[in-house]
Order: C-alpha cells, then sequence, then structure tokens
C-alpha cells in the first residue's frame, strides 16, 4: 500500500527541514523514495533534509542522482556546492556556484537567490565573486542600496584600494541619507583613512530617528568616542547616543 503521495511527502519533507527536524524529514524521504525510486523531486529533498542535518556525503548521493533526473533548484544546487566545499571537493563546489554566477551575469535571478549566492561565496571568503555579484545587482538597479554597501563591504574584505570602498558607501549614502547604519559604515570608512572632518560631518548628520534604528551598542560608543576625541563643539548627537545606549543596556539587564 502506497503510503505517500510525493506532492504530499515533499511538503512533509520540507516542513521538517523549516522546523529543525532533519532526521524526521530524512526518514519521511527515505520512506517516500522506496516508493517513488525515480522521482527527481524527493531526491532533491531527501538532499536537502540530510544537507539540514549536516550529513554531507548522503546529501551529494541523494543530490546528484536528482541531478540526473531532472536537475537541481538553485537553492539545492547551492546546497550541494556546501556539500562539496565541505567534503574538500572544492573544485566540483567551484563548478556549481560559479555556473550560477556565470548564468546570473547574463540573466536575472530571484532576489533570494542572488542573496543566497552572495552569501555562499562570502562564507567560503572568495570577496571578489560576491562584490562582483553585488556589483551586477547595481548594474541592474541603480537605486538599490543595499547592493551599494554589499560592494563596498565585500571590496573592503579584500586588497583593493580603501576610496573605491569609500565610494560605494558614500554612493549607498546618497540613496538612503535616513539609513543609520549605512551612514555609521561611511563615518568609519572616514575615521579609518584619517579624514576626520569627513568623519564627524557624516557622525553629526545622525538625527534621533536613526540613532533608534541602531540596535549595535558598540557601534554607538565608538561614535560617541571618536566625536568626544575629535570634535570640540557641542552636539545634541552624543547625548541622544548616550539616551539610546542606556535604552539598550537596559533592555539587556532586564
Amino acid at each position: 500500500m502506497k503510503m505517500f503521495d510525493p506532492r504530499n511527502a515533499i511538503q512533509l519533507i520540507a516542513k521538517r527541514i523549516a522546523s529543525g527536524n532533519s532526521e524526521d524529514a530524512i526518514e519521511i524521504a527515505e520512506q517516500a523514495l522506496a516508493q517513488y525510486r525515480d522521482d527527481g523531486r524527493l531526491y532533491e529533498m531527501a538532499g536537502l533534509a540530510y544537507f539540514a542535518a549536516g550529513r554531507h556525503s548522503h546529501a551529494i548521493e541523494r543530490m546528484e542522482k536528482a541531478r540526473r533526473k531532472m536537475g537541481l533548484s538553485i537553492n539545492a544546487q547551492l546546497c550541494l556546492a556546501s556539500c562539496y566545499w565541505k567534503t574538500g571537493v572544492r573544485h566540483a563546489a567551484l563548478a556549481i556556484a560559479d555556473r550560477i554566477k556565470a548564468r546570473f551575469m547574463h540573466a536575472s535571478l530571484h532576489r533570494r537567490h542572488v542573496a543566497a549566492l552572495v552569501h555562499w561565496y562570502a562564507g567560503n571568503q572568495m570577496f571578489e565573486s560576491a562584490a562582483d555579484i553585488c556589483l551586477r545587482v547595481f548594474q541592474e538597479n541603480s537605486c538599490d542600496s543595499e547592493a551599494c554597501l554589499g560592494i563596498a563591504w565585500y571590496r573592503s574584505l579584500t586588497d583593493i584600494a580603501e576610496s573605491t570602498t569609500t565610494n560605494w558607501l558614500e554612493a549607498a549614502v546618497r540613496l538612503r541619507p535616513d539609513n543609520a547604519a549605512f551612514r555609521i559604515a561611511l563615518g568609519k570608512a572616514y575615521a579609518e583613512q584619517n579624514e576626520k572632518d569627513s568623519a564627524i560631518r557624516i557622525f553629526l548628520g545622525l538625527s534621533a530617528p536613526m540613532i533608534e534604528q541602531i540596535e549595535c551598542a558598540s557601534c554607538l560608543a565608538s561614535v560617541t568616542r571618536y566625536l568626544k576625541k575629535y570634535h570640540h563643539g557641542d552636539s545634541p548627537v552624543v547625548s541622544l547616543i548616550s539616551q539610546r545606549l542606556t535604552s539598550l543596556n537596559s533592555r539587556i539587564r532586564n
């Protein structure tokens, strides 16, 4: 007697993975595969379940079967690349990721797939590739401030000149002048380049609503230290940051 309908099994596996019950997901997947041995979708889901459980060799075996039967989704391809990377077969991992990257360079991908691809390269310390993808996003949409920030951040982790990184942070702030995180990142970049006047100007541009956005106490503290050291006039920004730090610290204690 058939215990599963393939579509129902896939939904059950996905729910188990999403809830963190990867071993249950594996059990359901293997039971379903015992009945539907030619269903590529089930092999992919089984591979994703094994990947979620950290059982990379099993995940590779299942996802490779899925790839031969029907191909893999972008998400599954990146999971397969991660499995190869973690098991030391790095040439296979790069071949998969680079194929997806090449596809994106010539055609659009869904935003979440782009984000996953950037995360994959960055997570494996290939920051130039991560920056390249962010640049491609910006080329598609010159109003994308997150892409500017991504370019700046990942290029800052390579040997590219600091001025180039700063240019992209400036672009991000121009696109989103109300974004506190962008403004602080730019101010810190100026500070690192010893451009004190520019750093102070950016930090003093933090408004009360911007400061309320910030959840990082250490970021706020570093801005305060910088202004106290290099800015010799009165500014409400230091006082506003102090109030926000008090609020954040109180939340931590409670």
